[in-house]
Formats: structure tokens, sequence, C-alpha cells
């Protein structure tokens, strides 16, 4: 494993995040992730920093994330 220093110095993780406020009134969320070289986009990462390690971390970030949202009058949680 990486610091987020080390991490830095070979790669950088860039995003694009966008919310959608759907008409049945749900709020969809996309979000474009790429890892560049430490420099940005004009230079390649590290080979090891490919799809794989993403989904990776996108799926433990997803197991540890909670949240409550209120769906008409009642309240329920949802994991995202």
């Amino acid at each position: 494993m990486l610091s987020r220093t080390t991490f830095a110095k070979v790669a950088r993780v860039s995003l694009a995040k966008v919310a959608e406020y759907q008409a049945r009134g749900v709020i969809r969320f996309h979000t474009v992730i790429r890892i560049d070289g430490p420099d940005g986009p004009e230079l390649f990462p590290p080979s090891w920093a490919d799809a794989d390690l993403i989904g990776m971390c996108l799926r433990r970030a997803v197991k540890a994330v909670h949240g409550h949202g209120k769906v008409g009058e009642s309240m329920r949680e949802y994991v995202v």
C-alpha cells in the first residue's frame, strides 16, 4: 500500500462528478474517475494504476459508505 504522499509522486486521480435530478424525484450521480501521471493527463500513470485498481478502490469505498435520505414522508436508510 502507498501513502498519499508517495502516490502523488507517481500518479494523480482526476474525476468529474454530475448530479442529475430526474423527473420521478430521484437524484442520480455520475462520476468519471481516471488515474493520470503525476503531472496530469499529459503523462501516463504507472502500469499498476489500471481499471482493476480503480474498481477495487471503488468496491471498498462503497462498502464503507452509508447515508440517510428522505423518501416521501418516511426516512429510509440506503447504502451507496
